[in-house]
């Protein structure tokens, strides 16, 4: 029986002692650096194409959102310090207006003054929203026609 023995020590990671590499084991050959890879040519892709409408979209109105709430908020913290303006201005004030002459509170009177105001400010934008709702019908039924004249 013959033993195997080897002529030079082969450099092994798991027994050899940490931070010794390859080059400074006796017998071992450095490795030699690895010429770069060119990288794999870019699949070609085809032009990206607008995806198709979805018919079951046309016409779905989203509920109310995140804006609405925040309204909400703004419009209650405006209603406590109106009220606390209110409870401290009870002076009465003498209002006239054309011929009617009358007397209230002066936070009272400031009240229906901000009132009037938002009255005056809904009326104009309910015109405004008249006018691009009959719009927007317009071009609903403008798309609608086209939708079917492309089919």
């Amino acid at each position: 029986m013959s033993q195997n023995t080897p002529s030079e020590p082969t450099w092994n990671p798991e027994t050899s002692p940490a931070g010794v590499s390859a080059s400074e084991v006796p017998g071992q050959q450095p490795e030699q650096p690895r010429p770069a890879q060119e990288p794999a040519p870019a699949p070609q892709q085809a032009p990206r194409q607008a995806p198709p409408t979805d018919p079951e979209l046309d016409g779905h109105s989203s509920g109310p959102g995140a804006g609405v709430w925040a309204a909400l908020i703004v419009g209650i913290l405006v209603l406590i310090v109106l009220l606390i303006f209110i409870l401290q201005n009870m002076e009465d004030a003498t209002i006239h207006f054309m011929s009617w002459t009358s007397s209230m509170p002066t936070g009272v009177a400031m009240l229906l003054a901000a009132i009037a105001g938002a009255l005056v400010m809904a009326l104009v934008g309910s015109v405004r929203l008249f006018a691009v709702n009959r719009r927007v019908r317009k071009l609903e039924k403008e798309r609608e026609r086209i939708k079917s004249t492309l089919r």
